[in-house]
């Protein structure tokens, strides 16, 4: 590009009619507009100002988008420039914006296809930088709402929308029963629960608690040692035949439990929990390791020195 010495010293304009030339740039003389030598003259806040693509550096008058391809003139706060007559000028070659020229500056908009804010994620074939993932319906874009439809992702998120954490469970949203649907572990049932203050097993109860008997569980730190039932907590009294330890104090009563190994007598053990088979010797029971030689059942698995 021409230096600014010759720009200056070649393109000059007559003031007020009276032929007298004047370099652009200029402050007060009125511009004459026009002529063979300078058709693009114009007069901004009494400066002389060529709006003309720099010919010599740029022929086609084409924006060039590393080089400045028109004459700048700044003075105090004024500058002007134009960089484009038309969209063609814009041309950026990526084919994920829309490229106009905008009075005279180039805008490079990202590809909306359906103006719903969200630019698209591909222009045939070629990645953008958008995330709409079908541009051609406004009401689907990240964040929109659900459909409720097992064929639609309305949010962008890559899962349906009837069950957004891929764990098998339609949302409560969509008339199902997984209460936390951004959560794959939060569904009727789950297991998997936490020791904050959440329900992951959609239960309406907090996990930390969750037999609501004002006691957090053991597991979390708290005194309940069956979080289960509501009915066995430290504050629950000692029920006398049901082969619990209802109030929590490390063994069940001696009607249940005589020798005090965990485990209740068949007379008193709790449906689902295993029998003690002798309930006069703490050192049998089903947790209890077989003693080999003394044909004693110590295990109560109904054959004595099994496994020696």
């Amino acid at each position: 590009m021409r230096d600014t010495a010759s720009i200056l010293a070649t393109l000059l304009v007559a003031c007020n009619g009276s032929g007298v030339p004047c370099p652009i740039g200029s402050e007060g003389c009125a511009c004459t507009t026009g002529g063979a030598g300078n058709p693009g003259l114009e007069c901004l806040s009494n400066l002389c100002v060529d709006t003309t693509p720099d010919a010599e550096s740029d022929p086609d008058a084409s924006e060039d988008t590393t080089v400045d391809t028109v004459t700048d003139i700044s003075s105090d706060d004024l500058t002007h420039e134009v960089e484009c007559t038309s969209d063609g000028d814009c041309n950026d070659g990526d084919p994920c914006t829309e490229d106009t020229c905008a009075a005279g500056a180039c805008e490079h908009d990202m590809v909306d296809n359906d103006d719903d804010g969200y630019p698209t994620y591909e222009v045939g074939g070629t990645s953008c930088p958008g995330d709409d993932c079908i541009d051609s319906d406004p009401a689907i874009h990240p964040g929109a709402d659900h459909a409720c439809s097992d064929l639609f992702d309305m949010d962008c998120d890559g899962l349906l929308d009837t069950d957004e954490d891929g764990d098998g469970f339609v949302t409560v949203e969509c008339g199902g029963d997984d209460c936390d649907d951004a959560d794959a572990e939060a569904f009727p049932g789950s297991t998997e629960l936490s020791c904050t203050y959440t329900d992951r097993d959609c239960n309406g109860l907090l996990d930390v608690d969750n037999d609501d008997d004002g006691h957090d569980s053991t597991a979390c730190g708290g005194d309940d040692c069956d979080d289960t039932r509501e009915l066995v907590s430290p504050d629950a009294p000692e029920m006398s035949c049901n082969g619990i330890d209802d109030d929590c104090n490390g063994g069940m009563s001696p009607m249940e439990d005589a020798d005090q190994d965990g485990f209740a007598n068949a007379m008193c053990a709790a449906a689902g929990h295993e029998l003690d088979c002798n309930d006069m010797d703490y050192t049998v029971h089903p947790a209890a390791t077989e003693i080999c030689g003394d044909a004693i059942d110590q295990d109560c698995d109904g054959t004595a020195d099994d496994g020696c």
